[in-house]
């Protein structure tokens, strides 16, 4: 067996069985995934923080703010 191929020696599986196991190994692969996914994103997010600075507002500065009032596209105002 060879890359999941199946010879033609071995004998075939029942379909319960053969059903039983892809369902193992296809948890199997979620469960590798998801764990390396969470693993990257940490990596990621450390990557991130080293760069990333704090900035306090203080009275007084000037910020963007969103205008609700206004239907569909438009751009941030200063105010």
């Amino acid at each position: 067996m060879s890359f999941g191929a199946v010879s033609e020696t071995e004998p075939t599986k029942s379909l319960s069985s053969y059903v039983e196991s892809l369902r193992a190994r296809l948890d199997y692969g979620y469960k590798l995934v998801a764990k390396e996914t969470k693993e990257s994103a940490n990596r990621n997010k450390d990557k991130y923080d080293v760069r990333a600075l704090d900035v306090a507002l203080q009275t007084g500065n000037l910020v963007l703010v969103r205008n609700l009032n206004v239907r569909g596209k438009h751009k941030l105002s200063d105010r």
